[in-house]
């Protein structure tokens, strides 16, 4: 029974609004630019997908539904999917190291006949390239961890409650593929602490419904009749 604040309606309104304006399969988190500017890009979305956890969470807490619960769940899951892949795609030529000023002073640098400017070149080139993949493996990994968590929650709870919906396939799906891409050692560190899940290696491997690398988000289904 849906209750007096319309919850059925805001809760499709929060699905809709994700896929407009925040899924990667629907166009989002292409990033271009220097190496600064893409992680401050990725870290105003990542504050972004924290707005739209807290309104899922709301989903969760206003619904007595397993149905309701494990789907939104999974929706959480797919804000750092989005996340982390819309990262882990940027790659030249969108991606560049130095912003313009810079890279014009460093192919000066290059051009020059001193070779101890070839060599500042050289040294600053390194520095950005190390300093773009130290923070670009730091916003993955903080991803990953959230993803992998609330798509196996959501696989937990639907397990507990005999719930089968699009959104527990979609994380049953997106938790065997990333466990090809993770490794279990990862898989087994960001699973833990959840209720109902007792992580073996290849878990998800054995429990995927199918090979799909990249499903897109699926809707949040109505709740069951009587759920308040």
């Amino acid at each position: 029974m849906i209750n007096a604040d319309g919850e059925d309606g805001r809760s499709s309104m929060v699905d809709a609004e994700l896929k407009k304006s925040f899924d990667y399969d629907t166009g989002h988190h292409r990033y271009a630019g220097s190496s600064v500017d893409v992680v401050k890009k990725y870290q105003a979305d990542a504050v972004e997908a924290k707005k739209h956890q807290a309104k899922l969470q709301h989903v969760i807490d206003a619904y007595a539904s397993p149905d309701w619960a494990t789907a939104a769940i999974s929706r959480q899951g797919s804000l750092y999917d989005s996340l982390r892949t819309g990262l882990y795609n940027t790659r030249p030529p969108q991606l560049k190291m130095a912003d313009d000023k810079t890279e014009a002073i460093l192919k000066r640098f290059e051009k020059s006949d001193n070779p101890d400017d070839q060599d500042k070149a050289d040294q600053i080139r390194q520095r950005l390239t190390e300093a773009w993949r130290a923070t670009r493996e730091r916003e993955l990994n903080s991803a990953d961890e959230a993803m992998i968590h609330f798509y196996a929650q959501s696989v937990a709870l639907a397990k507990r409650y005999n719930v089968r919906n699009a959104a527990v396939n979609r994380a049953n799906q997106r938790l065997a593929f990333f466990t090809d891409i993770l490794g279990e050692a990862k898989m087994a560190k960001y699973t833990q602490g959840i209720q109902g899940l007792d992580y073996k290696e290849g878990l998800f491997l054995q429990t995927r419904p199918g090979l799909v690398a990249s499903p897109q988000p699926q809707p949040l289904p109505p709740p069951a009749v009587g759920a308040l």
